[in-house]
């Protein structure tokens, strides 16, 4: 984004020297007629997530409301139209396991009072002007985490530990540019400030740079805020939208004079001529001479011909040595998920520069440091024992802190003996007395016994009552029951529909593993058990199933996909209510 800026700055101030060397006298403009603008330029977000960049085009028309010849400052009014859009492939893993992918549009439309110094635009063409005012924004925030076939994007395939730029390409690379969820849709009241630096040309034409800032009060949606990325972190800077462009600007209309310049030599000639010879160099300071007083005086005080020199200034305090402290964790531990977050409490560090996170003698840039010193991150873990260093720095010296953190893979479930076709009992779910067994029953569902095994193959619910559809012997449970975040299922089962995402497991079929594709819609039918709960051992907190079955199943997607027992209920319900209203229309 500095490229972009400096690239549109060099050729105005190429043009503005050019034009200094020849400069005709410049003019002044009564307070009527109109000002008209516009100009293409750079967009981008300073809010929760980072590498937005974008594109946008302004216009606005006004006038003077205080122009006055020789005057200090003048006064104008604009009303100005700004649309644009940026994207942000954010470099940083979320708790989740996946990556923030952004697009934002907005349009802005705010009133604007300007301030120019108008002496200094008479005397050299130089325009400088800072303006402020209301305004409405209206934004909106998309996010990109489906594939073109609507497959949820595998992110494992990024190392959280690379560098920002590496990331950024990764996900660039993986995303289909289609950021199909909406996420914010709204307008709200935000204020906007700005300055614009050009150069008077003509009477009327006038080119230069400018850029202005629209503040979100808030952090959240509201009257007076628009969280333009979807995203909260606690104790960072409200978000704000930056926008910098080539302004081009004409005064139309209004009565023009010649603005009184000095531009001749002026000679006083003195009533008296004389000449000056150059000082000479100042010799060693004379030495003090004390002159004996008469009888009976006083002697005076020493004479010199030089200053004492004064006494040395205090050197300035120091500043405060930094402080580095893990404050989460507080100690060594272990844990069963390879994505953990960190906070580090540092003191006396101004900037991002001044911290350095190490993670197993590598240097991440993927962290934030907070207004109030906390700098987070989720980390991405190895197997085993992962040892984490955070640094700071400042002008008086270096201060560190080590945490280690162990990630231990969950154990997988002990494969059953093989079931042969003949035989196809019902597979009821394992319990064991020396681990922990928690049993729930709810009105209307069967007996629910959930043990603390490893297992799960973690899916998405989707937005489709038929997307998720468990028939059990008792009820048929289909997405709806799976808006409550605790609701849990163990037991027996006759078929089971539902689709993988990234990072799933395996299920057991007939006594051996069998690996689910993520982004394929599965049915399992035959003699089934299953456990259902967002608390299994790897769901990390998603809603996961664990499947021993005694048949392979049927998968596909797209219009390829087996069709949900749910749908087919749906169906029977639709044909019977269809013959009701018939019977009825008979009467």
């Amino acid at each position: 984004m500095n490229s972009i800026i400096r690239n549109l700055l060099i050729p105005v101030l190429a043009i503005v020297i050019i034009n200094n060397a020849g400069a005709q006298t410049a003019v002044y403009t009564t307070n009527s007629g109109m000002t008209i603008g516009f100009g293409p330029g750079a967009t981008w977000q300073q809010s929760d997530i980072a590498n937005s960049r974008g594109a946008g085009f302004n216009f606005y028309l006004g006038s003077y409301i205080y122009k006055k010849e020789n005057a200090l400052l003048s006064l104008d009014w604009k009303i100005r139209f700004l649309g644009g859009g940026n994207q942000a492939f954010d470099h940083r893993i979320n708790a989740d396991g996946t990556y923030s992918n952004i697009s934002y549009g907005f349009f802005n439309y705010d009133l604007e009072l300007g301030l120019t110094l108008n002496r200094l635009k008479e005397r050299t063409r130089i325009v400088l002007t800072a303006f402020a005012g209301p305004g409405i924004t209206h934004g909106m925030t998309s996010t990109d985490l489906l594939d073109a076939d609507g497959t949820p994007y595998d992110f494992s395939v990024i190392d959280p530990n690379d560098g920002r730029k590496q990331i950024n390409e990764g996900l660039l690379e993986l995303s289909d540019k289609e950021f199909e969820t909406r996420l914010v849709n709204k307008a709200a009241l935000l204020p906007t400030l700005g300055i614009y630096l050009g150069y008077q040309f003509s009477r009327s034409f006038s080119l230069g740079i400018e850029h202005k800032i629209n503040f979100s009060l808030t952090e959240r949606n509201s009257f007076t805020g628009v969280d333009m990325d979807n995203n909260i972190v606690t104790a960072s800077a409200k978000d704000r939208n930056h926008y910098t462009s080539l302004g081009f600007r004409w005064n139309l209309g209004g009565a023009t004079r010649p603005a009184r310049r000095n531009t001749g030599s002026y000679i006083s000639t003195p009533a008296n001529s004389y000449r000056t010879t150059p000082a000479r160099p100042v010799a060693d300071p004379t030495p003090a001479v004390t002159v004996p007083p008469p009888v009976g005086e006083k002697a005076p005080p020493p004479v010199r011909t030089k200053e004492e020199p004064a006494a040395s200034r205090e050197k300035p305090a120091g500043i405060a040595q930094p402080e580095v402290r893990f404050v989460d964790p507080v100690s060594p531990l272990t844990v069963e998920k390879n994505v953990f977050s960190i906070r580090v409490q540092t003191r006396n560090l101004r900037t991002w520069n001044d911290v350095t996170v190490v993670v197993n003698g590598t240097t991440t840039s993927n962290f934030n440091l907070l207004p109030d010193g906390m700098v987070t991150t989720n980390l991405g873990l190895k197997e085993g024992e992962n040892r984490v260093e955070v640094r700071g720095k400042n002008e008086s010296g270096v201060a560190s802190d080590v945490m280690t953190i162990t990630y231990k893979k969950p154990v997988q479930p002990v494969k059953p003996t093989e079931i042969t076709e003949e035989k196809q009992p019902p597979l009821p779910p394992v319990q064991k007395t020396e681990e922990p067994v928690q049993v729930e029953i709810k009105p209307d569902k069967p007996a629910e016994v959930i043990s603390d095994k490893p297992c799960g193959i973690r899916i998405n619910p989707g937005n489709s009552s038929w997307e998720f559809c468990l028939v059990t012997p008792s009820v048929t449970i289909n997405r709806d029951s799976l808006t409550n975040r605790n609701f849990r299922y163990s037991g027996p089962a006759g078929s089971l529909y539902f689709l993988p995402i990234a990072g799933g497991g395996n299920a057991v079929v007939k006594g051996k593993e069998f690996t689910l594709k993520p982004g394929q819609y599965y049915l399992f039918t035959g003699n089934l058990a299953v456990t259902i709960s967002t608390k299994n051992p790897g769901s990390m907190g998603q809603w996961s199933v664990c499947i021993i079955s005694d048949r392979e199943p049927l998968s596909g997607s797209g219009s390829n996909r087996p069709q949900s027992p749910c749908e087919e209920k749906q169906d029977e319900k639709n044909r019977r209510k269809e013959a009701r209203l018939d019977d009825t229309g008979d009467l």
